[in-house]
Order: C-alpha cells, then structure tokens, then sequence
C-alpha cells in the first residue's frame, strides 16, 4: 500500500546537496549488517533500519538527540534550543526547535506525530527511533523537495517522495510526507508521514 501525493508546484531546479554538519563524525557501515528495511531518499542517501542514515557509501551519521537536547527539550523544557539546521530548497536555512506540544517543533511532532511515525517503522519491522527516522525525512523533503504549498500565514509545505522498502518480505510504501516550516521565523512547525501538503 502506498502513501502518495499528487499535484502542487512543482519544483524544477535540481535538488541542492544536503549540507551534513561538521561537527558528527562518521564511521564504516558494518560489513555484517543485515537490515530489514531500508528508506531510500531522492538525492540517493538512505535510512537504513539498525543503523541509521547513510548519506553516501561507508559512512552514516549518529542520532539526531543528544542528551543535552534531551534535558533542554524535557526537564526544564527550553522551546527556543535548536536541535539541529536543515538547509531548505527556498528559504534557506530552517531549524528544529525544542518548541512546545501545542504550536511547534520536535515536542510537538512527538505530542502529535508521534504513534504515526513509529507505526510506520513497525510496519516496516522497527528497529529504529521514530525521531531519527522522522528527521532524516524532513531533511530530504525540506533540501530536495519534489513541489512545495502556500500553507497560509506565513507558512510553507514541503513533500518529496520516500521510497521505503521492506526487505523480508516485499512490503513497499512510496510516502508524501508533510513538513510545514514558517517561511518568516525559519522553523519547523511540523512533521509527518501522511501526504496533507496541498
């Protein structure tokens, strides 16, 4: 079953590469590694489940939370800690705040968006974190978006197709995930896998 969105502007340029930060080391990607599935991304990176995000052979990329960004975004609850920058196809860079549960950011995705990105990976044979997963796919669809939508107030879609297969058993899912960010602030409001961006 695929999880598909259709229509909207489309954008034509050709996706920008996604900037890693420098300050995350890599390592090797385990000979032995047998994944059970596997996001592939449109500039040819992948999420690949009990290992991580592979953003070119040999190499992947540690945990998007640290436990400083764990502490700042629980106890005490700090909305305004970035947790990390994303560069975006056309409002530059845009960032992922603590936020709060009922307006923005990662403590709302994870109020409200949660459930809907773990049972994705359950689907698929978990084996992941949700909040990993969830922000690799933001960061495709925000660098190499596939159409972007006028969300009102200032604020703006991006989608771009995800190509998740499941290596046991055949299972595939194309997602048009939704990420709203606020075009004027530079910050992620949202983040999930269903395909409401229009």
């Amino acid at each position: 079953m695929g999880l598909t969105l259709s229509g909207g502007i489309a954008a034509n340029a050709a996706p920008s590469e996604p900037s890693e930060p420098s300050n995350q080391a890599t390592t090797s990607t385990p000979a032995s590694a047998s994944p059970d599935w596997e996001a592939q991304f449109p500039d040819g990176s992948k999420y690949v489940s009990g290992i991580g995000f592979v953003p070119k052979p040999g190499t992947i990329q540690p945990r998007l939370l640290n436990p400083f960004d764990w502490l700042s975004c629980n106890n005490p609850n700090d909305p305004f800690h970035v947790i990390t920058t994303w560069p975006s196809k056309y409002q530059g860079n845009v960032a992922l705040q603590c936020g709060k549960a009922t307006t923005s950011g990662y403590n709302h995705i994870s109020a409200q968006h949660k459930n809907n990105w773990q049972d994705l990976i359950n689907r698929f044979g978990g084996g992941s974190s949700w909040d990993d997963f969830m922000a690799y796919v933001t960061k495709a669809a925000l660098s190499s978006p596939s159409a972007i939508y006028g969300a009102g107030f200032e604020k703006v879609c991006y989608t771009t197709p995800i190509n998740m297969i499941n290596h046991n058993n055949g299972d595939k899912a194309t997602l048009s995930p939704t990420i709203i960010i606020s075009s004027n602030n530079k910050i992620v409001i949202t983040s999930y896998p269903a395909g409401n961006c229009r």
